[in-house]
């Protein structure tokens, strides 16, 4: 995901996500109130789905599923 594109986001409630994925961003320094939005990426199969997250600092994260590891990548 070189490029994000704004068309194929759709956000979701903050309480609908998943304990776990809140976990793995704690691990990396992201505490659940800096969150400013949550949004699924959406192209291809449900199942290659990431998660981004907008921070109120600018920075933004993608969470996926890779072999059935959970990983955190950063992309601004």
């Amino acid at each position: 995901m070189a490029k994000l594109n704004y068309k194929r986001l759709k956000y979701v409630n903050i309480g609908e996500v998943s304990e776990v994925v809140y976990r793995e961003l704690e691990k990396q320094g992201i505490d659940k109130t800096n969150i400013r939005k949550i949004a699924w990426y959406q192209y291809g199969s449900y199942a290659r789905q990431p998660l981004i997250v907008f921070l109120r600092d600018g920075r933004i994260f993608k969470v996926g599923v890779r072999r059935n590891n959970i990983y955190v990548e950063k992309i601004k």
